[in-house]
């Protein structure tokens, strides 16, 4: 159905400005109407809004602005305060709550021309899981107190004064046997949704009751619409009252089915966890079983990791690649050690002060270990993630990353125990069947609602990343061995080619290479030239050429190291140089 009325989008906004900004932009169209409510503590993201230029859309400031806190009543009176502005302005055909965190999936006038096709239908999400039910009566049927400080941050030490008294409270009601509403059935879902003008005008005739009804209800954002929904003619015309969850329950369903159940690291210990994800991070999975075993046996417990030199460990890493993660993992075991008394943190934000922990890495131990609901992003996530929902950017582009973020977090299940198998699900996807080349889109849960298989557009997205130019660095290797007939080892720098590792001595130029073997009386023509023979690091081809001599100096030098044949095995060799040796 063609029509010119406009829609209003009122937006709840309390961090992260650049997405904002985005979401902004996104929405610029004649027929839109923006209605922003940005929280009283984030004057970085009012200024963003400030900044932001509109070629098209209205763009309105809701004045004054206030604390909005999780869970707590605070959200339901902006949400009401938003639907009370944008109404006086007009009626609009639909108003879309949305948080500033948000992200259109698919261009506005695809957005518009849907809910032109759907006119009159009601958009709230319904919940009506077994689980949904008992959390919904454990939210309604209790009176909660100091709902403004549930979370830590960013009130510390109102969060800590508060919570035993809110717990003591909850318990005597308890014991008491006291319930709020009885008699009464109340529902739940997002609380975001897109309503029409005659449901927002039967929402407003209720405001008042309806601040009076969820005052000391725990996140009453999240069943208040439903509730009133569920009671009026207005239920009959919404659009979809199935679970919006679907789609990751469908996920979820399927990795418990389907997915990898039998990998060691599918445990509930984060010391155990946190190893794997870092060996994973640019390491194939068959490679690290190969390793994830051997260092387990050796450092079982994160003291011992901590407590041995770091040598030791890099010696069990020696052939896995990329040894600053080594180096990180001993630094950020005694960080465990030091910092949390040898107890791995279970939020995320502490997680990532580990060193060689960055923002996906620590949500994975998060969801994994812990059950949180924390996103990760990770390559096989952001591909599937670009091919479901078509998501076509740069995948070097910082904004189209924090997109992607978004994107995943609006994703997560709401029941912290499936987040293990959601979490391991996504991998299992993008590991196993969506896979960068020759992907099984028939063995595919989401093959049905994969927007890039309706567009024929799954070898397109997402797109490639730009190769780095691969540069040929020459390496010169000089093999000694005294008269004992230990080989001369150096340890390399902890910054460049083989960070942290043994190595022969090893030089950039072969007359640098002839200097040092003058040292040992060794002149040029006492060195015999090996074979040259390649080997391929991310951005760098080497080819290296070994250089040997049958004079066995007896001097030990200050800066290097003599080990004997059968004492290899205990440094931290790098591998081209523990195949060369094995040729003999």
């Amino acid at each position: 159905m063609k029509t010119d009325k406009r829609h209003a989008f009122l937006i709840i906004a309390h961090t992260s400005p650049e997405v904002l900004a985005l979401l902004l932009q996104s929405l610029d169209h004649p027929r839109v109407a923006l209605f922003v409510h940005v929280d009283k503590r984030a004057p970085a993201v009012a200024q963003k809004v400030e900044e932001t230029t509109l070629r098209f859309a209205t763009l309105h400031r809701l004045q004054p602005a206030q604390a909005v806190h999780w869970g707590d009543l605070s959200q339901v009176e902006v949400e009401l305060r938003l639907f009370v502005a944008a109404r006086a302005v007009e009626p609009f055909a639909y108003y879309h709550l949305l948080s500033g965190e948000d992200f259109l999936l698919h261009p506005i006038e695809e957005v518009l021309a849907f809910f032109d096709a759907n006119a009159g239908k009601e958009f709230v999400g319904f919940w009506n899981s077994a689980e949904h039910q008992r959390d919904i009566y454990r939210k309604t049927q209790f009176r909660y107190l100091f709902t403004a400080y549930l979370r830590r941050q960013p009130h510390p030490r109102q969060h800590a004064l508060t919570t035993p008294l809110r717990k003591v409270w909850l318990i005597l009601q308890k014991v008491f046997r006291y319930r709020r509403f009885p008699n009464r059935k109340f529902h739940k879902g997002f609380n975001w949704c897109s309503i029409t003008t005659a449901f927002c005008e039967h929402l407003l005739s209720e405001r008042q009751q309806l601040l009076r009804t969820y005052r000391q209800t725990l996140c009453p954002d999240e069943i208040y619409k439903q509730s009133l929904l569920a009671e009026s003619p207005f239920f009959e015309r919404v659009y979809d009252v199935d679970d919006p969850e679907a789609g990751t329950r469908r996920l979820i369903d399927w990795q418990r089915q389907h997915g990898r159940h039998d990998l060691p690291w599918q445990v509930k210990d984060p010391y155990s966890v946190w190893l794997s994800e870092i060996m994973l991070q640019q390491t194939q999975v068959a490679t690290v079983l190969d390793y994830y075993p051997r260092f387990l046996a050796k450092f079982p417990t994160v003291q011992s990791l901590a407590a041995a030199p770091q040598d030791e460990v890099l010696s069990l890493w020696a052939g896995l690649g990329y040894y600053s993660r080594a180096r990180n993992l001993h630094k950020a075991a005694q960080q465990v050690v030091g910092q949390f008394g040898g107890i791995f943190p279970s939020e995320r934000k502490d997680l990532e002060t580990l060193c060689g922990v960055g923002r996906s890495t620590a949500a994975a131990i998060s969801a994994f270990a812990f059950n949180r609901r924390e996103t990760i992003l990770d390559g096989n996530v952001k591909r599937v993630l670009c091919r479901v929902f078509a998501q076509d950017g740069n995948p070097q582009d910082k904004k189209f990353e924090n997109a992607l973020w978004t994107l995943a977090e609006s994703l997560m299940p709401s029941e912290n125990a499936d987040m293990p198998a959601y979490t391991q699900g996504l991998m299992d996807l993008g590991a196993t069947v969506c896979k960068r080349t020759k992907p099984l889109c028939h063995q595919c849960p989401m093959a049905d609602i994969c927007e890039a298989k309706k567009q024929n557009r799954i070898d397109e997205l997402p797109r490639k990343k730009t190769a780095p130019e691969v540069q040929t660095l020459p390496l010169y290797w000089l093999i000694i061995h005294n008269t004992d007939g230990a080989l001369l080892l150096e340890k390399r720098p902890a910054k460049g080619i083989w960070g942290g590792l043994y190595c022969v001595p090893c030089f950039e130029k072969l007359d640098d290479l002839y200097t040092y073997a003058e040292h040992f009386g060794i002149v040029s023509d006492g060195l015999e030239e090996q074979t040259t023979f390649t080997h391929r690091l991310t951005h760098r081809l080497l080819m290296i050429t070994p250089f040997q001599t049958q004079q066995r100096p007896s001097e030990h030098l200050s800066d290097g190291l003599w080990v004997s044949l059968e004492h290899l095995a205990d440094y931290g060799l790098p591998k081209p140089l523990i195949k060369y040796l094995a040729k003999g």
